[in-house]
């Protein structure tokens, strides 16, 4: 079975965490809110999670965003993989895949929309990485197209290789 943590339970990703485990996919969740959360802290999260570890961020962009990141890279090994949905601007995300590749953590943009319409009828992924880094790019589109977008039958997947300046688009559909 897969077995993800999720970060940021509100309106977006409770409901992805309700999908994800509607769908067969185990979740554990952590929000800041004790009344929705799984655990009581990211570490917990962390330690919750089998290895390799998959984390999934959906918080807002910006500050948040590198808050949660700059702790869990306090937590994560190498290998590990941070997924960030909080559709962060492109020049943050190669900010964060560049700072995480120090420490061998994976790091994938993976924007999502529907909103919380999206439980009932899937969410569109828009993912990214660096095209430099292979090995991370190929799996990390694999576990976003096999594993969690069949499984949670999100209702698209657009693949976009990043580059240090602009954005090449590859379209897949899980449908």
């Amino acid at each position: 079975m897969t077995h993800i943590g999720l970060i940021g339970l509100g309106k977006m990703g409770g409901n992805m965490r309700q999908r994800l485990r509607n769908k067969g996919v185990e979740v554990t969740g952590y929000a800041r809110s004790r009344d929705v959360s799984d655990v009581d802290s990211i570490a917990d999260l962390v330690a919750a999670l089998p290895t390799p570890r998959t984390v999934w961020v959906m918080v807002p962009h910006g500050q948040p965003t590198d808050d949660v990141i700059n702790e869990l890279v306090k937590h994560l090994d190498k290998g590990d993989l941070i997924i960030e949905g909080g559709n962060s601007r492109f020049s943050e995300d190669i900010r964060h895949a560049s700072e995480l590749a120090e420490h061998g953590i994976a790091y994938l943009d993976c924007g999502v929309s529907g909103g919380v319409w999206g439980l009932d009828n899937g969410y569109g992924l828009m993912v990214a990485t660096k095209q430099t880094s292979i090995a991370p790019c190929q799996f990390s589109m694999r576990f976003a197209q096999k594993e969690i977008a069949k499984k949670a039958s999100f209702t698209s997947v657009m693949l976009v290789p990043v580059t240090t300046r602009r954005w090449c688009t590859t379209a897949s559909s899980t449908e």
